[in-house]
């Protein structure tokens, strides 16, 4: 946790074995684990959360080009909406999870990725 502003007192480290990247072992055998934040009512329910705490709702239309709308995960609000070309086609597939999204490009979890159309 370095670099952060976080961390535990020497007697509180008896509790906790090791991480993984996405989970905390506690010695008890319990395990912490990252809740999902709730999806603001104005998200669409299609629409995936990425890293970079933007969701992505993306549809496609023809000849690998995609409608896609951006959204805030904090608040829902509306950052961005336009057209994305498949910028990896033949592979991988231009759908999958969402690594991150913003206006220029929409990156996937599969090394997919959509590049805004200009």
């Amino acid at each position: 946790m370095e670099g952060t502003k976080w961390g535990a007192t020497a007697d509180k480290l008896q509790y906790y074995g090791a991480p993984d990247g996405m989970s905390i072992f506690l010695k008890n055998h319990l395990t912490l684990t990252p809740l999902s934040p709730e999806r603001p009512t104005s998200v669409p329910e299609t629409a995936l959360l990425g890293e970079n705490g933007v969701y992505a709702d993306c549809h496609p239309k023809e000849n690998g080009l995609y409608t896609c709308s951006l959204y805030l995960a904090a608040s829902g609000e509306k950052l961005f909406s336009g057209s994305y070309r498949c910028a990896s086609l033949p592979h991988p597939p231009c759908t999958g999870d969402v690594k991150y999204a913003d206006r220029d490009e929409i990156a996937l979890k599969n090394a997919g990725r959509l590049k805004a159309v200009k």
